[in-house]
């Protein structure tokens, strides 16, 4: 019989839960292998942001978990469990299936220091990529090397706040911490796009995720607008510069619910490693964008799709009349309308929707903001007049 492949998991002791760390390092290395134990100091000012990203709630400073966990440093054990087996547990979820292991030595150690979740620890191997890949960066895969050496009983102590919390070291970096903590989708415009940035034409880098918050915590962005229902754009610096990303999620009628949630399901990592869609959802979602979020078929469009359209099965017939709005919009809604799905206009109000050619009319809140917009910028021409 094969013997189980060892997993790691991660514990935090939190600096409140420092005064058992003795019996708990002892603990931990009779229940797992210990491989690692490090002392994290977050700085003062980000501890608060740094709780925020880490737990995906937000956590402002001076919050109950902060008053409850401590926000001196805390210990990070990493730990391999030999024979790992997933069984149900009670949960503040509900029942859940999680490692055993790991979750009774969490429960054991938490009466240990008094109760309340003072211990974190990791139920599964998607929790632990998710908190190594945030606590550490591209340096996670380094730490859980099968090769790694047992622990040597030095604790290394390092002070450091997230990954992305400053600002990222590079879009490789950014995207290594995206990959381990949620599903998404680079929409239009990867190719090249970790060795040369995003292309000059198209600034933007536009993500596909399930849920807009969670994204605008993990990549640490800040809104470019005052108000989300104006545009969902946040920037992040990358390298010291500045790049902005439109956080397209599901439900936010971007493109349809249906199509967005498939498009997540079908998604293919590219040469270069990212997430991008399909060659079936990049023609057609590509298609729909130049055709719905655009006034005009712009002639770039209609040449990247007549590049990709080979590889989306697109009949010859059907690619010799791409540069035709009308006959490209009777291509793209053949398509959706197999798949069930349906031409939605975008909560953003900052992107343009071509009503026509959605064969919609254009509702009467988009209607008043189109409105006010128009009215704004008549008053900034007289002022500067």
């Amino acid at each position: 019989m094969t013997a189980p492949t060892p997993q790691p998991h991660l514990f935090l002791l939190w600096s409140r839960a420092r005064s058992e760390e003795t019996r708990i390092l002892e603990d931990a290395a009779r229940r797992f292998r210990l491989r690692r134990v490090l002392e994290l100091r977050w700085s003062e000012e980000r501890f608060g942001e740094n709780l925020t990203r880490f737990y995906g709630e937000k956590l402002p400073p001076g919050s109950r978990k902060e008053l409850h966990c401590g926000n001196g440093p805390m210990l990070a054990l990493i730990v391999d469990d030999r024979a790992p087996r997933q069984e149900p547990r009670a949960t503040s979820r509900g029942t859940e299936e999680v490692n055993a292991a790991t979750f009774d030595a969490k429960a054991c150690w938490r009466e240990w220091t008094g109760g309340g979740h003072k211990i974190h620890g990791t139920n599964s191997p998607e929790e632990v990529r998710h908190d190594l890949a945030l606590l550490f960066g591209r340096e996670a895969d380094l730490l859980t090397r099968p090769d790694a050496p047992d622990w040597d009983g030095r604790i290394e102590s390092r002070a450091q706040d997230l990954a992305g919390a400053g600002g990222w070291r590079d879009l490789a970096e950014l995207f290594f911490v995206l990959d381990a903590t949620l599903p998404h989708v680079v929409l239009r415009n990867f190719a090249g796009l970790l060795d040369a940035g995003p292309a000059r034409d198209h600034p933007d880098i536009d993500l596909l995720v399930e849920q807009f918050q969670s994204a605008a915590w993990i990549v640490n962005g800040r809104p470019t607008h005052p108000r989300r229902a104006e545009r969902v754009q946040v920037a992040v610096a990358v390298g010291g510069q500045r790049a902005c990303l439109d956080l397209r999620h599901v439900g936010d009628g971007y493109f349809d619910a249906r199509w967005q949630r498939e498009l997540l399901a079908r998604r293919l990592r590219d040469g270069g490693g990212l997430w991008v869609p399909c060659a079936e959802d990049h023609f057609h979602s590509l298609a729909y964008h130049a055709l719905i979020h655009k006034p005009a078929l712009a002639a770039d469009y209609v040449a990247r799709l007549r590049e990709l359209a080979p590889t989306a099965g697109i009949a010859a017939a059907d690619c010799a009349r791409l540069g035709d709005r009308a006959a490209l919009r009777e291509l793209l809604a053949r398509w959706m309308a197999a798949r069930g799905y349906a031409f939605t206009e975008p909560h953003d109000r900052s992107v343009h929707f071509e009503a026509a050619s959605a064969g919609l009319g254009t509702s009467l809140r988009r209607r008043a903001h189109l409105a006010l917009r128009s009215l704004r910028r008549l008053a900034r021409g007289r002022a500067r007049g």
